[in-house]
């Protein structure tokens, strides 16, 4: 059994961000189809992002409504409405701010209800698979990521093991592997132990064990850091995601590493 790592990173000024890892290389070459994707709410369409999100997860793409940091794509959409036919334009920008592509719907003059906002949806997530992936749709690319099962999460403490395995599954697709619920070759397991101690921090610690196919032990990731308790008392996604992130890398790394070996 590898021992991948064992961080112990305390957060330092403003912001603070434990559980950092140095990333890891990507197992495919097109980092921009692996990273996951924030939508963008658009004015005058509520609900409209929420779909478009559920679509892009459903074609295989990690995205959310949710803020994502830097390492996150943006798709913003807006409204233009000219004399004769309103039209919906879409921006899929970088985290730096560069326009990867851009597109637009026409919008049809009947009323904008949830079935025709659904269907403007998956027209708009596959326009956006196509651009980050190429005109096949992306399939030779999903097929040669590493397919990994991620189970339930176990939590000892108090911690949202729902905003953790969701974040894990997004990070898992962001470094460039292909989550699945069955045939997998990789399982991943999870445990989160949070330990009370005196003082503003709690101990935060995570163990991440990665099994082949078969069950197999093949490495086994623990990250440690201690978290203020407005942190562990605040909304859990930020620092589930900080969590899920470093815990991706490093199972990343350690599947490149096996795939390497003899």
């Amino acid at each position: 059994m590898a021992l991948l790592g064992l961080l112990s990173l305390g957060g330092c000024g403003p912001v603070p961000r434990p559980f950092a890892q140095t990333a890891a290389p990507p197992l495919i070459s097109d980092h921009d189809a692996l990273r996951p994707i924030q939508v963008k709410a658009i004015d005058g369409m509520p609900g409209l992002a929420e779909l478009v999100a559920a679509a892009l997860v459903k074609d295989e793409l990690a995205a959310s409504v949710q803020e994502g940091g830097n390492r996150y794509l943006q798709l913003r959409g807006q409204v233009e409405a000219p004399s004769i036919l309103r039209r919906l334009r879409w921006q899929l920008m970088s985290p730096d701010g560069e326009e990867l592509g851009r597109f637009q719907q026409s919008l049809a003059t009947r009323s904008l209800d949830q079935t025709y906002q659904r269907e403007l949806a998956q027209a708009c997530a596959r326009q956006v698979a196509r651009l980050l992936r190429g005109e096949d749709g992306g399939q030779e690319d999903l097929e040669r990521r590493p397919a990994i099962l991620l189970m339930p999460i176990e939590i000892i403490g108090k911690f949202d093991d729902k905003a953790l395995f969701r974040a894990m599954q997004d990070a898992l697709a962001s470094v460039g592997l292909k989550p699945v619920e069955q045939a997998p070759s990789y399982r991943l397991q999870g445990r989160l132990r949070v330990t009370r101690q005196e003082g503003p921090k709690d101990l935060v610690e995570v163990d991440w064990r990665l099994l082949d196919g078969a069950g197999r032990e093949i490495a086994t990731l623990s990250q440690a850091s201690p978290v203020s308790h407005e942190q562990l008392d605040g909304l859990p996604g930020p620092l589930a995601r900080q969590i899920a992130g470093a815990g991706a890398e490093g199972i990343f790394e350690a599947i490149r590493q096996y795939r390497a070996s003899p």
